[in-house]
């Protein structure tokens, strides 16, 4: 697959009047990144795509079990991921009500294992 390259606020990436494209493993950590920033609800054409943030982690005293639990969930349900083979969540360092996840999956684009480090609201 090939999709439109997103910067890191995630808008277009234009510059130069060249077409930035990318594919394979590169628009799957793209497409895993956009979809752990997604909300619950938050797509009118399918309420039921997205993080329950409000409900599972925007929470007092959230159980990180359960919350590493709905992490994981939306990272297996994303197209092209076939297994998740490492996965850690933490507290950000930068952040105290943010979260770090750094997990490796593997794709249907490469037998090569596909690793992303994020930080989350």
């Amino acid at each position: 697959m090939k999709d439109w390259q997103l910067t890191d606020n995630s808008d277009l990436k234009i510059a130069d009047g060249v077409d930035w494209i990318v594919s394979d493993e590169y628009e799957l950590q793209q497409r895993l990144k956009t979809r752990l920033r997604f909300f619950y609800g938050e797509w009118y054409r399918d309420i039921t795509e997205g993080v329950d943030y409000y409900g599972k982690i925007f929470i007092k005293n959230p159980d990180y079990s359960l919350v590493a639990q709905e992490f994981r969930r939306v990272i297996l349900l994303t197209s092209g991921v076939t297994e998740i083979l490492e996965f850690e969540m933490k507290q950000s360092d930068t952040n105290p009500r943010g979260l770090e996840l750094e997990f490796t999956v593997q794709s249907i684009y490469s037998d090569e294992p596909v690793g992303l480090q994020l930080e989350l609201p």
